[in-house]
């Protein structure tokens, strides 16, 4: 038997990215094909509940990430990563206390991640006590399986020409 998908595009409000949603088996899951889209989860309709899948890889821009869920608002929802890749991954404020791409999560499924060139080593370097995680740096009662993370590669020489 088929499973019943329909595929419907998501009202845009003039500051949001919209996303489309796929309806699988009764379950709604918002389609994730670029940074936009990935920064607005947790903002407007895109509820820190709601359930994501990703469609592409991504390049991240080097603005400073900001993680998804924080301890008021924790992402509580999916995330599939569908074998995509994230780059470009960086966070480097010295006074974050919560590093990594999904900030808090609680009872929330994060899977089948790929982040490359991952750098977050600087980031909180300010603060003793901080959480990091690169893929989820707080997950109460969460599942996080099935994701990779390779760092940046570092330019020793760079490094040394300019200490």
């Amino acid at each position: 038997m088929p499973a019943n998908i329909d595929n419907d595009l998501s009202i845009q409000s003039d500051d949001m990215p919209a996303m489309e949603a796929l309806e699988f088996r009764g379950t709604t899951y918002y389609l994730v094909f670029n940074e936009a889209q990935l920064r607005s989860i947790g903002t407007g309709e895109y509820g820190m509940d709601q359930n994501y899948m990703q469609q592409a890889d991504i390049q991240l821009s080097s603005d400073e990430w900001v993680p998804i869920g924080t301890w008021d608002n924790p992402f509580t929802g999916t995330f599939n990563g569908n074998g995509f890749e994230i780059a470009g991954f960086t966070m480097t404020d010295p006074d974050a206390e919560i590093i990594g791409l999904f900030g808090v999560a609680q009872n929330a499924h994060i899977y089948n991640v790929i982040l490359r060139d991952c750098d977050i080593a600087s980031a909180g370097r300010n603060i003793t006590g901080k959480s990091v995680g690169a893929i989820i740096a707080i997950g109460q009662g969460s599942r996080s399986y099935d994701n990779f993370v390779y760092p940046k590669e570092i330019d020793y020489d760079e490094i040394q020409a300019h200490p």
